[in-house]
């Protein structure tokens, strides 16, 4: 995924949003703002991610939304896909660990308004 450089609302640190980073799954969404989900990838030591990045296409912000999630948040994975359900729900849809293991499993994304804690729930 690429976007224009622009200022970020969080500190350069060992989880900011490295260039480096590869294999990331991303959606959109246009509910109550313009906005791209951003999940897992690889860092740069190849390992899988399970963090989640919001990127407001308003303002060119990223922000790290990871922390605020709640639910039970699915396992790293690179290559997943991920669809946005009536602007208000993404669906994370297998990948591959950093193990090389195949996932099917499904996750459910309820993004609210950008605003809102991002509620995670596992599709069984």
């Amino acid at each position: 995924f690429h976007a224009r450089q622009a200022s970020s609302s969080v500190s350069p640190s060992g989880r900011a949003l490295a260039a480096g980073g590869l294999q990331h799954t991303v959606a959109q969404t246009s509910a109550l703002g313009a906005y791209a989900w951003l999940f897992g990838g690889l860092d740069s030591s190849m390992n899988t991610l399970n963090d989640l990045w919001m990127f407001d296409l308003q303002t060119y912000t990223w922000y790290d939304r990871s922390s605020q999630t709640v639910g039970i948040i699915p396992e790293g994975r690179r290559g997943a896909t991920m669809v946005v359900k009536e602007q208000r729900i993404a669906c994370l849809f297998g990948g591959e660990t950093s193990q090389r293991k195949l996932l099917s499993d499904m996750h459910l994304l309820h993004l609210g308004s950008g605003t809102d804690e991002p509620r995670w729930e596992a599709v069984s």
